[in-house]
Order: C-alpha cells, then structure tokens, then sequence
C-alpha cells in the first residue's frame, strides 16, 4: 500500500527507479499467498507457521518475521523461545540478503541456539530439527566469516501437517 496512492496502480515516484525489484517482490508474495491456500486450514501459532512457511520458501524473509512476531508477542515458554529463534533465523537470512553479514552471524547463532533449546515438538507444525540441520553450514561459513553460497534453505512443515 505504501507503494502507490491509494486507489492508484503505478508506484509512487520516489519507487519506479526499483519497479522491477518491487515486481520480483510481489510475485513472489503471490506464490506464497498460493502456496499457503493449498494447505490445510488452521489457526494460531499453526496457521501462522504455515503461513511463514510459505514466505520463507519464496525468500520473504522480513514478512516471515512480521508474521510470527503477531504469534510471538502473547506466546509463553518454550513455544515462545521457538517462535523467538525461527524469527532470529529468518531476520538473519534478512540481513544477510542486504549485505549484512555481522548482524546474519549474531542472529543465526542465536536464533538457532534458541531452537536447539526446546523440544523438537514445540512448534508442532514446523519440523525444528530440519531447520538446524539445514542452518548449521550457514552458521558454520558465517563463523569463519566466509559468505554461504546458494539459496538459503527451505522451512519445512511438520509430516503430522
């Protein structure tokens, strides 16, 4: 909305010179808006992980994080350390999308260690130990101060889901 007037269909000036950024954005919101109608129905923290899913794998991950905070915000113990640390996770391929690989490293490790403190089940819709083994390279380069190479890797839905 912020990016025309409303009721209008161009982008405001001060955005045409990155209309083709703002067009990969939004086709890639449309996929995941898709992706996310073809599950299964759900409400919570469930729907919600469903819908982080979807935006995670289309590398949206600045809306993951708006989405889960929303959950985030009145969830309690471990279910809230889970949610804190796939937030951290997604912030971190965020900031490392725009060129800021100090704050991908501080992020990732601690969103992962907050992941890695909770029971596997703790977010029943999300498969948790899929998403530290899939993160622990990404930690291990950004350690040594190396850039990951490749697309940062998929968040998987649960089998029970």
């Amino acid at each position: 909305m912020h990016l025309i007037d409303p009721g209008g269909r161009a982008l405001l000036s001060v955005h045409a010179p990155h209309a083709a950024a703002v067009a990969v954005h939004a086709t890639r919101a449309r996929r995941a808006a898709e992706a996310f109608r073809r599950g299964p129905l759900g409400s919570g923290v469930a729907r919600a992980c469903r819908v982080a899913t979807a935006l995670w794998n289309e590398r949206l991950f600045f809306e993951v994080h708006e989405v889960l905070e929303a959950v985030w915000k009145t969830a309690t113990g471990a279910e809230r350390q889970a949610l804190q640390g796939v937030i951290q996770v997604a912030v971190a391929f965020h900031h490392l999308a725009h060129g800021n690989r100090r704050g991908a490293r501080s992020l990732l490790a601690e969103g992962r260690s907050r992941v890695a403190g909770v029971p596997a089940a703790t977010l029943p819709a999300l498969d948790l130990p899929a998403l530290l083994a899939a993160t622990a390279p990404w930690e291990a380069a950004l350690a040594h101060l190396e850039i990951p190479t490749g697309e940062p890797p998929p968040l998987v839905l649960a089998a029970e889901e």
